[in-house]
């Protein structure tokens, strides 16, 4: 009995000491997350971008580490619950507390050093020793046309793309892309019906990424920007092939019914505002994509002085745990003088997405696109679902007008299908399509469609 309350007076002791040497490290590190608060709101109400984003992750990290401690005297004190405001931090990092007055400051100033000192290296690490990536996709399909008189059934191969990107230094990258495909069906000299398939330049542009241009364009609020110099993708049509991702599949409306082209050249620019910081609510990033192009495409020359300029925007204004809200605007100008001629009637057009991307009850994504220009209005909504792990069913409706100013004008195109994924690199599709014109249709197709990446 007496050994057995010795030890209990030894644990007692012990406890006591460990307490008492970890209560002050807490107080101060306390502190020390108070005073980066009080920074942070000052410099939010001061709108001060740039510091605020400094002192941002320093708080977070300062939260850490005083939830570590905190976790580490509730276990020490026998409680094993996590205490609220610290959950899932890392509770082994319980670091000295952090000092006071003006050391708080050259702290703060070390810390931010430190990380920009880190992601350099990492990015030397990153860059250097690397020769170019090559990779390419392919698009292999089986068609069975069901419309009576319509096109025979055949295997064929509508796209082959192969892509050639390096990064370069202070960097800067570079991208080389082809794009293979059958466009028509000629005849020979001999009479004879032959198949050509032409080679097109794609992408060929080189990009000046993360240009820090802060000190010459102070707009308030932190920013990103990167640009583009030569033949590159155009603003939406990429865009939305990220919520529309069976390209392999079927083009997006505006692709299919060629509203625009999907890559031009030009210069672009793309980047982001950080809006967050103003306490709106619904405003947080926003990412941007401006092009001023030749406005003929990449299959053509250019044929006129006049150049195109579009901007898209977009934006997630609301997300929670197992989901989020994407909203995009798009906006296109057609021949735009830049030798102080007319610019007045310059032909516009007018698109708009939202998407719903959700991981419950499974992941899914539902979305819709609106185009509008001069005499053209369309409408597209679709969606897919994984049912089971590499399953997706997937469909989308399209509604077109190509000239508001002839009745009847119009066409539509229903597409359903099931999709499994083999793999990383190969996606399988079964699929039917109906496309009519004018009421009729037009194709009426029961496909394999298949995209293989390497």
């Amino acid at each position: 009995m007496r050994k057995i309350v010795s030890v209990y007076l030894v644990f007692m002791f012990m406890f006591v000491l460990v307490s008492s040497s970890l209560a002050a490290p807490i107080e101060k590190q306390r502190a020390y997350v108070n005073s980066l608060q009080k920074k942070l709101d000052a410099a939010v109400a001061q709108k001060d971008w740039a510091r605020a984003k400094k002192i941002k992750p320093l708080l977070e990290d300062a939260k850490a580490t005083l939830g570590s401690a905190q976790a580490k005297v509730l276990r020490l004190s026998g409680d094993a619950s996590e205490p609220g405001p610290s959950k899932n931090f890392d509770q082994e990092n319980v670091s000295v507390a952090a000092p006071d007055g003006d050391m708080q400051d050259l702290k703060e100033e070390i810390n931010q050093a430190l990380a920009e000192l880190k992601g350099e290296i990492t990015k030397v690490k990153d860059d250097s020793g690397k020769s170019a990536s090559v990779s390419g996709r392919a698009y292999i399909s089986y068609t069975n046309d069901l419309k009576d008189n319509g096109a025979p059934s055949a295997f064929d191969i509508s796209r082959v793309y192969l892509d050639v990107k390096k990064k370069l230094d202070r960097g800067a990258d570079a991208r080389f892309t082809t794009d293979i495909a059958r466009e028509s069906l000629l005849k020979d000299t001999s009479g004879k019906t032959a198949t050509y398939y032409y080679v097109y330049l794609k992408y060929a542009y080189f990009g000046l990424n993360n240009i820090p241009l802060s000190e010459f364009l102070p707009l308030g609020v932190p920013y990103s920007l990167t640009l583009r110099v030569g033949q590159s993708a155009t603003h939406w049509i990429d865009y939305m092939q990220n919520y529309w991702t069976f390209r392999y599949v079927a083009k997006t409306m505006t692709d299919h019914y060629k509203l625009f082209t999907s890559a031009d050249l030009g210069v672009a620019a793309l980047g982001s505002l950080d809006l967050a910081l103003l306490g709106v609510p619904g405003l947080g990033q926003i990412n941007y994509h401006a092009t001023f192009m030749n406005g003929s495409g990449y299959k053509e020359a250019e044929g006129n002085p006049e150049k195109n300029f579009a901007i898209r925007l977009d934006s997630v204004p609301y997300s929670y745990n197992s989901g989020k809200v994407t909203v995009g605007l798009g906006a296109y100008a057609q021949d735009v003088s830049i030798n102080g001629g007319d610019n007045d009637g310059l032909f516009k057009s007018l698109n708009l997405m939202a998407a719903w991307d959700f991981s419950f009850p499974g992941n899914g994504r539902l979305f819709t696109e609106y185009a509008r220009a001069t005499k053209i209005e369309g409408l597209s909504a679709g969606g897919q679902y994984e049912f089971l792990p590499d399953w997706v069913v997937f469909g989308r409706i399209d509604s077109y007008d190509k000239d508001m100013s002839k009745s009847g004008d119009t066409y539509g195109l229903n597409i359903y299908g099931v999709e499994y994924k083999w793999g990383k690199n190969i996606r399988l599709a079964l699929d039917y399509q109906n496309e009519t014109q004018k009421g009729a249709d037009k194709t009426k197709i029961l496909a394999l469609h298949s995209e293989v990446k390497w």
